[in-house]
């Protein structure tokens, strides 16, 4: 959300913000302009479910809701903010070419096959991302400047804080990456840290993704459908799983003690 420069963090100085990206109007038309469930059906093999917010099978999840695929509307935006079409269809602002790096983890090959896919729409609207692959050390010293293909799933949506909060940034790669700075958020999200019943807090979360939504800080693509294989005698209770994370967060196990195992 940033533009590119050097910051002062308890860390030390630390490089961060993009200056394509920190253009609202580069943000807002990648988010309307992909087609999302394309690049599932491309990446994934269509397993998924297009994803415009956090979640939205959660009791806090508060995603905003429009409809993607708009590329003509996405150009017309860049064209009001002062791109033009240059050479290879790529948009440019002065010197500025319409081109950022997005980062996929090494070895994940969903990630990448997501960039990947996520590249191709981009292009269409004369955008170009150049897709990367790093370790996840490499990727913490270049999140806070470039794009990353982020995993999430918690639970909790303490991730909001870690997302939007002004204090979150500390320039290690690992929490509010593209320097979100919005006051009200972070009002919101103090009240909902502090709140004496779950309704107040559900309630400020909500409104924290409502209040962020227009900034387009963060490009959500899909929720990923998991499969598990489970003996014909072991019951795990439907009645007490709850929607649970992809390796962290709140695992497959979370409600082992009403496993039953049946005749």
């Amino acid at each position: 959300v940033s533009p590119a420069g050097e910051y002062e963090t308890d860390e030390g100085t630390v490089k961060s913000g993009n200056n394509v990206t920190a253009d609202p109007a580069v943000r807002e038309a990648l988010d309307i302009g992909i087609d999302r469930q394309k690049i599932i059906d491309d990446a994934l093999n269509g397993v998924g479910t297009p994803a415009e917010g956090f979640t939205s099978n959660l009791q806090w999840g508060n995603p905003s809701g429009f409809e993607d695929g708009r590329k003509a509307e996405a150009r017309a935006l860049l064209e009001a903010a002062g791109w033009s079409e240059g050479s290879g269809g790529i948009y440019e602002k002065g010197e500025l070419k319409c081109s950022f790096d997005l980062i996929a983890p090494s070895g994940d090959t969903g990630r990448y096959q997501l960039a990947e896919a996520f590249a191709q729409e981009a292009a269409e609207m004369g955008i170009q991302v150049n897709v990367e692959q790093m370790t996840w050390d490499e990727i913490n010293t270049e999140a806070d400047s470039s794009a990353v293909v982020w995993g999430w799933g918690q639970y909790d949506p303490v991730i909001l804080k870690n997302l939007f909060y002004t204090d979150e940034f500390s320039g290690n790669g690992t929490a509010n990456t593209v320097m979100y700075s919005d006051p009200e958020a972070d009002r919101l999200i103090e009240q909902a840290m502090d709140a004496n019943s779950r309704e107040e807090a559900v309630e400020a979360w909500k409104q924290v993704q409502s209040v962020t939504a227009d900034d387009h800080a963060y490009i959500y693509i899909v929720n990923i459908e998991h499969s598990y294989f489970v003996k014909d005698n072991l019951d795990i209770s439907v009645d007490t799983q709850i929607p649970h994370a992809h390796g962290h967060g709140v695992p497959v196990i979370n409600n082992m003690k009403d496993w039953r195992i049946t005749e």
